[in-house]
């Protein structure tokens, strides 16, 4: 069975992750991560999204070289836009950066790839993808595993999809303390 994932990378953010987790000193170990994803299906390909602004860091350039050269992973990394915005106390205009939304590339590169899948695994927080989920399985009649947060499983993504991996219960299996020594553990 030939298995694609796609991960939306704000999902499993530094931020993010200390929120859920409610321990700022432990972060995912990519490797770790990708060998749990592994167990749950033999992947052949995995498609990352996620945003930067338009200058990035060295530190966020280096850790999507490492997804890209170390993993494999195909990124699909959409820019932050700056935004003119105004102020009405100040009466000053300033600039505010803005995500693009990651489950559009996301959903398209879903329907796009899929004679060549057939299981998707989606490691997404969005509700946005329940129909998307559905269609695939249903219409497409794919395997879908959804990989997410326990709060995000809504009835109707548990009922959609084929299997629900809860991120919740298998930290574990790809959280490094601060300090450890495991590879590329920053993000």
């Amino acid at each position: 069975m030939k298995t694609l994932a796609f991960i939306d990378g704000t999902l499993l953010s530094l931020g993010v992750v200390s929120c859920k987790t409610k321990d700022d000193k432990k972060k995912i170990d990519w490797k770790l991560f990708m060998t749990w994803l592994n167990s749950i299906s033999e992947l052949s390909d995995v498609h990352y999204y996620n945003t930067a602004p338009s200058v990035a860091s060295p530190g966020l350039e280096s850790f999507y070289t490492f997804l890209e050269r170390e993993l494999s992973f195909q990124l699909h990394i959409a820019p932050l836009k700056q935004k003119k915005k105004y102020c009405p106390y100040c009466k000053k205009d300033f600039f505010l950066d803005e995500a693009s939304s990651i489950s559009v590339p996301m959903t398209l590169h879903l329907y796009k790839l899929a004679n060549f899948y057939d299981q998707a695994i989606i490691v997404a927080g969005s509700g946005e993808l329940e129909e998307v989920i559905r269609t695939i399985r249903y219409d497409l009649v794919k395997k879908v595993t959804v990989v997410c947060w326990n709060e995000i499983a809504t009835s109707e993504i548990r009922s959609s999809a084929n299997k629900i991996e809860l991120l919740d219960a298998n930290l574990s299996h790809f959280m490094t303390a601060n300090g450890e020594t495991r590879e590329n553990e920053r993000i």
